[in-house]
C-alpha cells in the first residue's frame, strides 16, 4: 500500500521522502558497527557529502553464520556501511576509489561490475571505462543487451589494453582466483594497476573455504547469494608476486582499520 502511494507522488517529493528516511536510518544506534567518518568529500562521486550509517539487516543476519571472529565480522559489517548521501557508495567502495583516483586521468579503465566504485561525475577525466558482470546462466539471456558478460578467469580483453583494473569483492567468489589474477595481469599494460578489495582475514594466511561450512555474500543476481570460495589472508601480496605484481596494502582508517585496499602494480 505504501509503495503504491509513493509511486503516485511527484518525483521530487518521493526523492525528498527517500532522503529523509536515509537520514533517519543514519541516526539509529550503531548496532555493533565501528564509528567511521560521517562527513567529507566522497571519492566515488567527488562531492562534499554525508556518510549515512544504515544498519543492513540482511548483512547482519548473514554475519551471524559467518565462521569468523567478532572483530573480523565487525570490520566487515562496518566497511559495508556509511553510504554516501549522493551516490550511495559505501565505505569499502569509497576507500577503493580514494586509492584509484590519482590514476584515473587519461586512463583506460576496466571494472567487472555494473554498479562501479566511481559515479559519473568522478569519471570526467577517464579516457574509457568498460564494465561487465559475471551473469548466472539463468539470467544471462534475460540481461539487458548493454550489460556485458565476462568471466574474470578468461577475459575477452586484448593483451596490455588496460591501464587500470578495479575489482571490489570479486576474487573471493572466483573458482580459481589465481587464474583471474593472471588474466588481470595479461590485460594490464606494464606499470598498470589492479586496485581491489577482498574480504581478508589479516590474522591468518590464505585458505580455501571448507565447502561443508559455506559462506554467502549478498548478491542481487543470485537469490541465495554468492558463495565464498577463498579466504584471503596476510600473505596475499607474496602470493601475487610470482604472477607479476608488486602490491601495496592501504589500511583504512589508519587508526583502527576496517578495510584493506590492495594496489598491485604490473611489473
Amino acid at each position: 500500500m505504501l509503495n503504491t502511494l509513493l509511486a503516485r507522488l511527484p518525483t521530487p517529493i518521493t526523492e525528498a521522502i527517500g532522503l529523509s528516511l536515509r537520514v533517519a536510518r543514519a541516526a539509529r544506534p550503531p548496532d555493533g558497527l565501528q564509528e567511521l567518518q560521517k562527513r567529507g568529500r566522497c571519492a566515488s562521486c567527488d562531492r562534499a557529502s554525508w556518510f549515512l550509517r544504515c544498519s543492513d539487516q540482511q548483512i547482519a543476519a548473514l554475519a551471524r553464520d559467518w565462521p569468523y571472529d567478532a572483530l573480523v565480522i565487525r570490520a566487515l559489517r562496518s566497511r559495508e556501511n556509511y553510504f554516501c548521501l549522493w551516490c550511495g557508495r559505501n565505505y569499502r567502495m569509497r576507500g577503493l576509489a580514494s586509492v584509484a583516483k590519482p590514476w584515473l586521468s587519461g586512463a583506460r579503465v576496466y571494472e567487472p561490475a555494473s554498479f562501479g566504485v566511481f559515479a559519473s561525475p568522478a569519471r570526467r577525466s577517464i579516457m574509457s571505462y568498460q564494465t561487465s558482470e559475471y551473469l548466472p546462466l539463468e539470467v544471462r539471456s534475460l540481461a539487458n543487451a548493454n550489460l556485458r558478460h565476462e568471466d574474470i578467469q578468461a577475459l575477452t580483453l586484448a593483451d596490455a589494453s588496460v591501464d587500470l583494473v578495479l575489482t571490489s569483492e570479486v576474487f573471493e567468489h572466483v573458482a580459481d582466483p589465481w587464474a583471474g589474477f593472471r588474466e588481470v595481469r595479461r590485460v594490464l599494460r606494464s606499470d598498470g594497476r589492479h586496485i581491489f578489495t577482498v574480504p581478508d582475514v589479516p590474522s591468518s594466511s590464505t585458505t580455501i573455504r571448507d565447502p561443508d561450512r559455506p559462506v554467502y555474500h549478498v548478491d542481487p543476481l543470485r537469490s541465495k547469494g554468492a558463495l565464498v570460495i577463498t579466504d584471503f589472508g596476510n600473505d596475499l601480496p607474496d602470493l601475487l608476486r610470482p604472477l607479476g605484481f608488486e602490491t601495496t596494502v592501504h589500511r583504512m582508517p589508519a587508526t583502527a582499520p576496517v578495510l584493506q585496499v590492495f594496489e598491485s602494480v604490473a611489473v
